[in-house]
């Protein structure tokens, strides 16, 4: 039991090296176009950005900010210590493509803007009316093909 386990270790550990590889070298493709994401992790050496076109997770360290941050365990945010600037969770941002740390296989992102409050709202307002609209979108579907039962018919609709 204790060998399957082992197999089973270095099967999954095989599976996110290649997996992270694979993102690595898709990533040098992205060139240097302004990318939109949100703030999925933050550390005390800078935070992680998932893009919401592809996905994809890089790092913006807090040696490319200007200034000098400190990390709140607590909330989870990165405070600028002069100004007051703030990066956290859910926070939206734009990044460009900076490189890969090939020894980590970690993808890198220069911070382009992060957004006021005002912003923010307003993307967090865009992503409900998004996810309304593909509600509605897939209601009116699942209507047209089988009503709210769920079931398909094989009657072709008019």
């Amino acid at each position: 039991l204790a060998e399957l386990q082992q197999t089973q270790i270095r099967a999954r550990q095989a599976a996110n090296s290649l997996e992270n590889w694979l993102k690595s070298d898709f990533a040098k493709t992205l060139g240097e176009d302004s990318m939109t994401g949100v703030i999925s992790r933050t550390t005390p050496a800078g935070f992680f950005v998932r893009l919401d076109a592809n996905g994809l997770e890089g790092f913006v360290s807090c040696k490319t900010l200007e200034g000098k941050f400190s990390f709140d365990p607590v909330t989870l945010r990165l405070v600028h210590n002069k100004n007051g600037r703030t990066f956290q969770l859910e926070q939206p941002v734009t990044v460009t493509f900076s490189g890969v740390d090939d020894e980590r296989k970690q993808i890198q992102f220069n911070l382009v803007d992060a957004p006021t409050e005002g912003r923010a709202r307003e993307h967090r307002r865009g992503l409900k009316i998004r996810l309304r609209s593909a509600i509605l979108v897939n209601k009116r579907a699942l209507i047209r093909y089988g009503g709210e039962s769920g079931c398909l018919s094989a009657q072709p609709s008019s």
